[in-house]
């Protein structure tokens, strides 16, 4: 298991945040999305967020 600093995705999970999901959830967003990661969520708006911008759900 690697641990990431969440710092290095501050900035984009900032910008994801607002739409309208909380930073913490938006930092997961944020990981998959700088990494190339699919997303394995139950959050019904991390979800559609992360799906907008071109994230794969599981």
């Amino acid at each position: 298991m690697e641990f990431e600093d969440q710092d290095k995705y501050l900035d984009v999970a900032l910008e994801i945040a607002l739409r309208r999901i909380v930073v913490y959830d938006s930092l997961f967003v944020a990981l998959a999305l700088e990494e190339g990661l699919p997303l394995l969520t139950l959050d019904v708006g991390q979800r559609r967020v992360a799906s907008s911008l071109g994230v794969k759900v599981l």
